[in-house]
Formats: C-alpha cells, sequence, structure tokens
C-alpha cells in the first residue's frame, strides 16, 4: 500500500511576460502555488528531485501562446537538460493557441526536470491567465 502523504509534489504557475522563440526557452514558472517535498525552484523554472524523493514521477504543463500565423509551437520536458519527452506540438494557421501535456519519467536524488517552449519564427508572447501557463509534478512512487 502506497503512503501518499509521504510522496512529493509541487505546482507553479507563469505570471511574468516571457516571449516563446525559435531557440528553446525555458519556462520559469515564478510562482508556487505548493512544493512538499522542497524541490522547485521558481527562480529558475527548474524542479531538483529531493534526497530521498526518487523514484517515477508525473509531470504535467502547458503554455499559452498568441497570434500563431502559419508557425509550429512545440512543448518538451527535459530531465538533466536532455529532452525526454515532447509533450505536445501543433502547426496553427491562425489564433492563440494553449497546449499542454504530461510524462512519466524515473528520477535519482539531484535529477532535475524543465519545461521548454518552441515555436518557429517571429516570436510570440505567453498570454492567457497564469492557469494557462503551469508545470506540476506528482511523484506516484518511490524506488
Amino acid at each position: 500500500k502506497v503512503d501518499w502523504s509521504t510522496l512529493g509534489k509541487f505546482s507553479a504557475q507563469r505570471n511574468g511576460a516571457l516571449n516563446i522563440g525559435s531557440t528553446a526557452t525555458r519556462v520559469a514558472f515564478d510562482t508556487e502555488i505548493y512544493d512538499i517535498g522542497g524541490g522547485f525552484n521558481p527562480a529558475t523554472g527548474i524542479f531538483t528531485c529531493p534526497a530521498g524523493m526518487g523514484g517515477y514521477w508525473n509531470f504535467s504543463g502547458g503554455v499559452h501562446v498568441s497570434s500563431l500565423a502559419n508557425q509550429v509551437l512545440a512543448i518538451d520536458m527535459r530531465k538533466n537538460g536532455t529532452e525526454f519527452a515532447r509533450i505536445a506540438r501543433i502547426d496553427a494557421a491562425s489564433g492563440g493557441w494553449a497546449m499542454y501535456g504530461s510524462s512519466d519519467v524515473l528520477l535519482a536524488d539531484g535529477d532535475t526536470i524543465d519545461l521548454i517552449a518552441i515555436v518557429t519564427g517571429t516570436a510570440r508572447p505567453l498570454t492567457g491567465g497564469s492557469y494557462q501557463n503551469f508545470i506540476t509534478g506528482h511523484q506516484i512512487s518511490k524506488t
């Protein structure tokens, strides 16, 4: 039986302005909602797996950008700086787009997770409410 009260979890949103361009842009989610285990850093947007919290984690995230015009928006999750999952991708002719996705990953103590976004062509700002620009992580088992 899993004692869910001993597992780590966090949630954060992006409230500040940020332009997403054609190079990988780390989305620093600057407003922490909760952080059980203390691994999330809102200054950088990077989650570092705390000591004793290694195991399988589920991460969800999303961004909302404005006015795509025949552009591609992609959102990737990275572990220790290397992409491990493309959680969302869209080819958009026009309009603003919100993209969300999730992935499971095995983490060891000290491993890092961040979310990056890329849009082809002209840079686009994040828009929408902070609830549309978010990252969450929930530990689902311990090693």
